[in-house]
């Protein structure tokens, strides 16, 4: 916690003022909104008006506590906020670490019906709690300390969105303009750290992706199994469908991330192939137009404009006609089997 001495707004008669419209000392009347002991508003000419304990006491809890107060006031007060974008969750849950790119939405006002200072919700206790349209969110205030990772999943596990703003890089007298702004109009400050929605299509991507194994050949990496068939590998007249993880995986927008396993040194990645979905949009197309789609993508051999050599023995590779149409292989095929 901050531990300013120095205060802009406190406590008179239960509600939270600036020190601008307060008397100059004791006659203002106002407490500490954390310890309650009673507050002096300095407004000398010399320094920046502010409020100070009455006994200088160093209070801990006191400079986020008016602050708190405040946005509660500003937020009431204006019955509108800007929300930021809400991106995707890339982080590591589980064993799951999705990568995907852009916003699932963008920023947005919003009506706030009510807003609720420090209630508790089971074991955990938000700074603020925002009212909007049937639901709520809940707002952490940033000063001193970020939310550590034991409060965050105990965000979690309510369920309920949390955004946080970070007032740690201003001013600590900062003006009720900025603060203003930071809270109503300002998205710079604002960060999603647990978006409920944001999690419902991140388990949406992730239910229609299969889990591929990598297998290590010599110093490629190969994903058996690829739902587009990029790459063909012949072996006692069967063809058997894999891709080349550098070269195909990471340029491909059906790679969706990684699978990691407890104690295992196997390697998974995770791809929507298969089901054809590449952007929480695609689940709009029907599965049958999808299925159409991947098949008719399937059949499209695209073959490179320079012959490169075989990722496998280094031999010049080679364009030859079978079965089902052009292909590339390794010119000492069959005894090298590599087929692009």
């Amino acid at each position: 916690m901050s531990n300013s001495t120095k205060l802009l707004f406190g406590l008179k008669d239960g509600e939270c003022v600036h020190i601008d419209s307060v008397e100059s000392g004791l006659k203002c009347g106002c407490f500490c909104p954390a310890c309650g002991e009673a507050l002096v508003a300095k407004k000398g000419s010399k320094n920046a008006h502010h409020f100070s304990h009455y006994s200088a006491s160093n209070c801990e809890y006191g400079y986020e506590s008016a602050l708190h107060q405040a946005a509660k006031v500003i937020l009431s007060n204006s019955k509108k906020m800007v929300l930021p974008p809400i991106e995707w969750n890339n982080r590591s849950s589980g064993r799951y670490h999705l990568k995907m790119d852009g916003n699932l939405h963008d920023s947005t006002e919003i009506v706030i019906d009510n807003v609720e200072l420090e209630c508790r919700f089971g074991n955990i206790v938000p700074d603020i709690v925002v009212y909007s349209g049937g639901k709520k969110f809940f707002i952490e205030i940033y000063v001193s300390h970020e939310v550590d990772e034991e409060k965050l999943e105990k965000l979690k596990k309510t369920g309920i969105s949390t955004l946080q703003i970070d007032l740690s890089k201003k001013d600590e007298l900062i003006s009720q303009e900025e603060l203003e702004n930071v809270l109503l109009n300002g998205v710079e400050e604002k960060e999603w750290l647990y978006n409920s929605f944001a999690e419902k299509q991140r388990e949406k991507i992730i239910g229609a992706c299969s889990q591929l194994f990598v297998s290590s050949v010599k110093s490629l990496s190969d994903v058996k199994c690829c739902p587009l068939f990029k790459r063909r590998f012949a072996w006692k007249g069967n063809y058997f469908y894999f891709a080349n993880l550098e070269y195909d995986c990471f340029e491909c927008r059906f790679y969706k991330g990684d699978v990691y396993f407890d104690d295992s040194y196997e390697s998974y990645i995770l791809c929507s192939g298969n089901e054809y979905i590449s952007s929480i949009d695609d689940f709009k197309i029907p599965q049958k137009e999808r299925y159409k789609m991947r098949n008719e993508e399937r059949r499209i051999k695209k073959l490179p404009e320079d012959f490169e050599r075989c990722k496998y023995c280094g031999e010049k590779l080679e364009e030859r006609i079978g079965p089902n149409g052009r292909y590339i292989c390794c010119s000492k095929y069959p005894k090298c089997r590599y087929v692009y």
